[in-house]
């Protein structure tokens, strides 16, 4: 894949991420069931797609390592790149979405204040 083709995609994905990010920004949010659209989901249902994603992400970082022309280190920094970036998502579903209250101007203060 050459570069171009490379940022092709990514500006694709990023673009098609922030519009849904603000098409879906003001709907109400699903806390039981399965939800093919994450935009929808609230940042509990958020976090348990995390962790049952897990296993995907583990199969699809064997897979890259064992098919795929990589240098090990450009394997290794993909694969802190995605381990980072799902810490983040734990990190930011666990502890300050349920801080979030709709409707207020109390947006990411501690429970108590809330």
């Amino acid at each position: 894949m050459d570069t171009l083709t490379f940022w092709l995609i990514i500006t694709f994905v990023l673009f098609f991420n922030l519009l849904f990010a603000f098409m879906y920004r003001d709907t109400d949010k699903v806390d039981k069931g399965f939800k093919l659209n994450v935009y929808k989901l609230s940042y509990r249902r958020k976090l348990i797609r995390n962790f049952t994603s897990l296993p995907i992400l583990i199969l699809g970082m064997f897979i890259i390592y064992r098919y795929s022309n990589w240098s090990m280190t450009a394997t290794i920094l993909f694969g802190l790149f995605v381990f980072i970036i799902f810490v983040i998502q734990i990190i930011y579903n666990s502890s300050f979405a349920p801080q979030i209250t709709r409707g207020s101007a109390c947006i990411l203060l501690p429970k108590a204040l809330v």
